[in-house]
Order: C-alpha cells, then sequence, then structure tokens
C-alpha cells in the first residue's frame, strides 16, 4: 500500500488529538500510549480509537513489548510530510495550549476576553453566554453547531487568568473550527500556534494580536 500523502495526513489532522498525537511522535524513538497520554493531556483509553485510524492509515506504527503498546511515526517519509503542518512558536509570541479538547493558555484566553470586550459573549460567574452579536460572529467564519444565540459554555480555566476560556462543547466545536480553517495548528511540543492566515484573521476579527 502506498504511503499516506500530505492531503491524507491533513484530513487525519482535523481532530485535535490526532494532532496532538502526531505533534508528540517521531519516526525513532517509541512512546507508550501512557506516554502520549500525558503528552496530549488526555486519558490512555481516550487514545485507542485515534491511534487505530492513524495506524489503519500507515501513518504511525505500533510494537508490543512487555504487554505494553509503542508507538512511532512510520518513517521519515511521514515525519517529513508533517513538517509543513507544524508551525514553531515564534519568539514571544502567543500560544495556547490543549485543555482537553478546548483551546487554553494564553491564546485560548485571549479570544474569550476579546469576545467578551466586543459583546459577543456575556459572563454569568462560572457561564458564558453566546449573544445575537456573537452568533453572527461565528456564522461568518462557518461555525454554524453549538453557535446559536443564548447557547452557554462553562469558563474553563487552563491557568490563573480570568474569565478563563470557552469550555463544554462550544469550545470544544471552536478549537475543531480553528484547526479546520488552518487558523491554528501544532508545533513539536505540542504547543498551539496561530498560523499566518489565523493571525490576520484574528487580528481582523478580534483585534488580537498574536
Amino acid at each position: 500500500m502506498a504511503r499516506p500523502d500530505l492531503e491524507t495526513i491533513q484530513k487525519l489532522l482535523e481532530h485535535p488529538v490526532r494532532l496532538a498525537i502526531l505533534a508528540g511522535l517521531s519516526d525513532k524513538a517509541m512512546l507508550t500510549t501512557r506516554d502520549l497520554a500525558a503528552k496530549t493531556g488526555n486519558r490512555p483509553r481516550s487514545l485507542r480509537h485515534h491511534l487505530a485510524r492513524l495506524r489503519d492509515a500507515e501513518v504511525i506504527i505500533t510494537e508490543i513489548h512487555d504487554g505494553r503498546h509503542h508507538h512511532r511515526l512510520a518513517d521519515a517519509a511521514v515525519a517529513g510530510a508533517l513538517k509543513p503542518l507544524r508551525v514553531a512558536a515564534r519568539p514571544n509570541e502567543m500560544t495556547g495550549i490543549l485543555c482537553g479538547h478546548h483551546l487554553g493558555g494564553d491564546l485560548g484566553d485571549a479570544i474569550t476576553r476579546a469576545m467578551l470586550a466586543r459583546g459577543h459573549l456575556e459572563n454569568s460567574g462560572t457561564t458564558l453566554v453566546l449573544t445575537d452579536r456573537g452568533a453572527r460572529l461565528l456564522a461568518t467564519i462557518g461555525l454554524q453547531r453549538c453557535s446559536a444565540a443564548g447557547s452557554t459554555s462553562r469558563a474553563c480555566r487552563s491557568g490563573n487568568s480570568e474569565p478563563g476560556h470557552l469550555g463544554g462543547r462550544p469550545g470544544k466545536a471552536l478549537l475543531h473550527h480553528l484547526m479546520g480553517l488552518g487558523w491554528i495548528t501544532m508545533d513539536d511540543s505540542p504547543v498551539v500556534v496561530a498560523t499566518a492566515k489565523g493571525r490576520t484573521a484574528l487580528a481582523n476579527l478580534l483585534g488580537i494580536r498574536v
């Protein structure tokens, strides 16, 4: 079977957990499922389905040693195909982190603060409420899921900053959508960074300088 091309890998990376897995692997050192779970902030059992998808697509190789599953990228060609999809964080650049299935860290917090400041969200304690204006904003970028006015999300905190970032289903939908648009991606850490296209879009939509 032919090795997966860049387009195949891009489709696999539409899910942030698979992107996190591949960002944490190399074509040399092997990592256990538990190691990957610690690196990506997920539970080992939540990775199994995604590891199977990547294995079926011949993007990764899994070997069993001493009863443990060890994983690595399939070969140097796959590692090379991943390079254009990874964006290294620049010095002093605002970055985010994966907080479960949400965009957390400074970047996630900045997006939430900007949406609050511009009236796209309202803060009612531990809950963030999407306003009519916010629903129109999300519709303009093609996000319909969980974007009806009045939709609520818990304020999730990956650090000590206020008010935190969008959590729950709306936070998950936003993370998936921004990755699908190519506005954010991961470097090798894995740390979430904005792409050139994403930096321009976030500046124009929300006034965020990343």
